[in-house]
């Protein structure tokens, strides 16, 4: 039996080879014009651990995962923590 046309058999394992923009220090309209030429969603980390958009009233990044330089992979989007 042969595969359906356009199927491939390899499983990809690490997902979006993108890389992940750095975020750091940098403010949200920044942080969102950058991830936006990317083309990466970026969210805020909330307090549960549920996603929340990035506000433009939100303060300057101070960290971000996945790390700036690595490929999006199976992530859906950065989250990101900026300053109270």
């Amino acid at each position: 039996m042969r595969p359906a046309r356009g199927v491939n058999r390899y499983l990809d394992y690490y997902g979006d080879p993108r890389p992940i923009p750095d975020l750091v220090g940098r403010t949200p309209p920044e942080a969102l014009a950058v991830a936006n030429a990317v083309g990466v969603e970026v969210v805020v980390g909330g307090p549960d651990g549920d996603p929340r958009p990035l506000r433009r009233d939100h303060g300057r990044i101070q960290r971000q995962h996945p790390a700036a330089g690595r490929p999006l992979g199976q992530a859906s989007w950065v989250v990101v923590w900026p300053a109270e």
